[in-house]
């Protein structure tokens, strides 16, 4: 055992670092190298290792070089940045340069807004309950939907969660929404494609159709 010359304690042999003649440090392993140095950022003193200028995590990310980087979308340069992973400057360059200027915009039928509406109603006073499981997964912890047998019958639902809900939709459709063939994209009126499995049919946008999905 072998008491450490700067914090005091008494620790193994093990816990000291050995020079080339056998001998054992003054300091432990977690003390070496620690002294009272004057933060550069805000001249607090601290107690740090070699090399360190700064007294904590604020002052170490206002000393260290700030990075810029070039938007993938406009080109422009912007900074500093918070993460390295950023690429773009702004929301507006993110979705200009993931958007392909084709989507389905779809919007919900009457009597299915109605019943959803009815079921936020009843969870509200209390009369239906959210549980807290998916009844197709099991699983817990995420957000638990209502999914409806039939628009016709609004309470009638099971509860599940967002990725069994869709799931469901798609293996058993209830054609609660249909799809709006117009669509405006970046200020400028765009065609959209809809694939039907048996070909695409290409609707102009200034048509305004409303397809039944």
């Amino acid at each position: 055992m072998k008491t450490c010359l700067y914090c005091g304690q008494e620790k193994l042999l093990s816990q000291f670092y050995t020079d080339r003649r056998g001998m054992r440090s003054a300091r432990c392993r977690r003390c070496h190298g620690l002294e009272h140095r004057i933060c550069v950022i805000c001249g607090t003193s601290f107690v740090g290792k070699p090399g360190t200028k700064a007294c904590g995590a604020g002052c170490h990310s206002a000393f260290r070089p700030q990075t810029f980087r070039i938007c993938a979308q406009c080109g422009q340069s912007f900074g500093p940045l918070n993460r390295l992973d950023k690429r773009y400057c702004s929301i507006q360059c993110k979705v200009a340069a993931q958007t392909t200027g084709r989507r389905t915009i779809r919007k919900t039928i009457a009597k299915a807004r109605k019943a959803q509406r009815l079921v936020q109603y009843y969870l509200a006073t209390g009369f239906l309950i959210r549980p807290p499981a998916c009844e197709a997964c099991g699983a817990t912890g995420r957000m638990i939907e209502a999914a409806h047998h039939d628009y016709d019958h609004p309470l009638r639902v099971r509860w599940l969660c967002c990725a069994c809900h869709r799931r469901w939709d798609k293996l058993e459709p209830k054609n609660g929404t249909f799809v709006v063939a117009s669509q405006e994209f970046t200020g400028t009126t765009v065609s959209v494609e809809q694939f039907t499995g048996k070909k695409a049919l290409r609707i102009a946008a200034t048509d305004a159709v409303e397809v039944p999905a």
